[in-house]
């Protein structure tokens, strides 16, 4: 049974990186009941969701952008159990799609540019006074992230070791999706999407 500290604060919590706002992390096991009442168990895989500020105190916390901006790119995994050896192996689906909308984001890059077109957003909900605005949005593959707090290149598979405190030893995380998203005056964030094995 799980116990529920009172000095666990979410501010202490142990991280490689600064400036994390959120990070949840979930699990589940492939479990089949056979017809004559075997349980069969399969792999353990999981999901690490991670939201944080692209930036440090000091640093232009709107990455160099006056409008709204965003990036984001999708890197798919193939799964395959290895029952012999109870391993579960990750194959990268080559050719991630990724797109950038709204000014040049410090940190952020394409490597390959597709097609671009004109977008617009208008959002009465806070009145309708709001400003409504157009930009520019090129789809492509490849997205390369150098910024903070995890630099990415979503076209080249790579593995990342990171909540050490949490996971068991030498745990690689597979990036699945990441994007970065900036409001000006006051939003700036960036959002990574993770998938394990603990097979």
């Amino acid at each position: 049974m799980a116990s529920c500290g009172n000095c666990d604060l979410t501010g202490l919590f142990p991280i490689e990186y600064t400036g994390i706002i959120s990070v949840s992390m979930s699990t589940s096991t492939e479990v089949t009941l056979t017809a004559t009442n075997v349980v069969l168990t399969g792999p353990t895989t999981g999901t690490i969701t991670m939201s944080a500020y692209p930036y440090i105190p000091g640093q232009d916390r709107l990455l160099g952008v006056s409008c709204p901006s965003s990036a984001r790119a999708e890197l798919k995994w193939v799964q395959k159990y290895d029952c012999f050896n109870d391993t579960m192996h990750f194959f990268p689906s080559w050719g991630g799609a990724a797109s950038v909308s709204g000014d040049s984001i410090t940190g952020v890059s394409l490597e390959r540019e597709v097609v671009t077109y004109q977008s617009m957003n208008a959002d009465a909900s806070s009145g309708p006074a709001s400003p409504y605005f157009y930009s520019t949005q090129t789809d492509g593959f490849n997205l390369i992230y150098t910024g903070r707090p995890i630099a990415i290149t979503s076209g080249r598979p790579q593995s990342y070791n990171i909540l050490s405190s949490v996971l068991p030893a030498n745990t690689n995380l597979y990036l699945s999706s990441f994007d970065i998203s900036i409001e000006p005056p006051t939003k700036s964030v960036v959002n990574y999407n993770f998938v394990f094995s603990l097979t």
